[in-house]
């Protein structure tokens, strides 16, 4: 089972949904969760169409601040979900491993000890070091570890090969996390495999006859914004906001 987690600042930002979109398209996570949305559950509603999720449950802002979305596909098992005003709680029957992803109590009381507290396990993570940046330029620039994965000692047992792929992004300040309970499955093959196969090629020839390619345009826009990160010049702020809306 694959989990997309992201702290998005704001799903009406200007990249958030393509970059969603990609991200969807790319890895296929069969859950979404979105955190900081900053909007209501009429604009989640089309955000869902557009990703192709078939059920949601939403957290609404308030005052165009927080919010939360949950969003998964009918063949994921989600047998429970219960919401309160800050966090989204989802009773997930893992249908491999016939477990149930579910923990009955929380203590919030300290939320600085809040692992040890819960007897919580850090998963890991692969990929850069931090989920947040500042983006300010020298030493004003901070990096931080402020997202992660925690689970049980036994979630983490039944599932002893699950990854954190830190996975970068342009649209907010966070990083996405991408959850894999079963990295190292192997898809079998079968004969829609085969048509799938045959229907790429097919549109790799159609793209080819095209002068123009996007993802080249797109690879380029990324590099320039990846540059600027590490550039010294005074209007930093205004070059990224042009690179955005290219983007």
């Amino acid at each position: 089972m694959k989990v997309l987690v992201w702290n998005c600042q704001g799903v009406g930002s200007l990249l958030i949904v393509p970059q969603l979109r990609e991200a969807n398209n790319l890895f296929a996570p069969n859950i979404v969760f979105l955190s900081e949305t900053k909007n209501r559950i009429k604009y989640m509603e089309k955000v869902k169409t557009i990703l192709r999720f078939d059920e949601m449950t939403v957290v609404e802002a308030m005052n165009r601040a927080g919010g939360m979305t949950l969003m998964w596909n009918r063949n994921i098992n989600v047998m429970r979900v219960v919401t309160t005003a800050f966090t989204i709680e989802a009773h997930v029957k893992d249908l491999n491993s016939k477990e149930d992803w579910l923990r009955e109590e929380w203590s919030f009381k300290d939320f600085k000890e809040f692992i040890g507290t819960n007897d919580l396990v850090d998963i890991g993570f692969k990929g850069n070091p931090w989920t947040w940046s500042n983006n300010w330029k020298e030493e004003g620039e901070v990096r931080q570890r402020l997202d992660r994965g925690l689970s049980s000692p036994a979630w983490y047992q039944t599932f002893e090969g699950a990854s954190c792929d830190h996975l970068e992004t342009y649209g907010s300040d966070h990083s996405m996390l991408l959850f894999n309970t079963n990295p190292l499955a192997k898809r079998r093959k079968k004969r829609l495999t085969k048509k799938i196969a045959y229907c790429k090629v097919a549109l790799l020839k159609w793209r080819n006859s095209f002068s123009s390619n996007s993802q080249k345009k797109i690879n380029q826009v990324k590099q320039q914004l990846g540059e600027l990160d590490s550039a010294d010049c005074q209007d930093k702020k205004t070059r990224r906001t042009v690179l955005k809306q290219q983007l």
